[in-house]
């Protein structure tokens, strides 16, 4: 479970890497700008 990315966002911040997952396409979409946004590399 994602969500909305925050615990994806802290981890960067910590120099950590973070797995997410969501199954809900609307809140992935929403998750996936929010983490673009910040320059993540996402798979």
């Amino acid at each position: 479970f994602a969500g909305s990315g925050t615990t994806l966002r802290v981890a960067a911040g910590l120099k950590r890497n973070g797995i997410g997952y969501e199954l809900s396409p609307e809140i992935a979409a929403d998750a996936a700008k929010m983490l673009q946004a910040l320059q993540m590399k996402l798979l």
